[in-house]
């Protein structure tokens, strides 16, 4: 986290460690690749999105243009995936692939585990999901952005 507390050196390690991983998989996911494109699309959804979407519940306040970043990486990703031309819209391709926005999928990682926290048996953590929001209107908390 950055001295202004926000998350621009995190968003530039995450982009780094996931391009790295990216290139790592080039010979699988590139369009010379004998594999069909559902194996491809699944090689991103299980090893490179989950590098850059790890402990979202707590970044997911970060601004739009540094979602923006992430988003491109999927699109690009998934454009290599598919050998999409470049006429086919970034919408288009993740309707065929099924395959949600970053922040979608930010968003539903995160319901998901704040209703887990709720019946969670430990008091401290269901207490550390119940607070005013009204009271909190300059403070951004993570709940809040759902």
């Amino acid at each position: 986290m950055d001295k202004k507390l926000n998350f621009n050196k995190h968003i530039q390690n995450i982009k780094k460690k996931a391009y790295g991983i990216k290139s790592y998989l080039y010979p699988l996911l590139n369009k010379h690749s004998k594999l069909d494109v559902t194996t491809k699309i699944n090689i991103y959804k299980s090893i490179i999105r989950p590098t850059f979407t790890y402990a979202a519940e707590v970044w997911m306040q970060a601004s739009r243009t540094q979602l923006r970043q992430l988003q491109i990486l999927q699109n690009k990703t998934l454009r290599q995936c598919l050998d999409a031309p470049y006429y086919m819209t970034n919408e288009q391709i993740h309707k065929d692939t099924k395959t949600p926005t970053i922040e979608e999928h930010i968003n539903k990682i995160a319901t998901r585990t704040y209703e887990k926290m709720e019946d969670h048996p430990n008091k401290t953590i269901r207490d550390a999901i119940n607070y005013d929001k009204n009271q909190m209107k300059r403070r951004k908390r993570p709940r809040n952005a759902l």
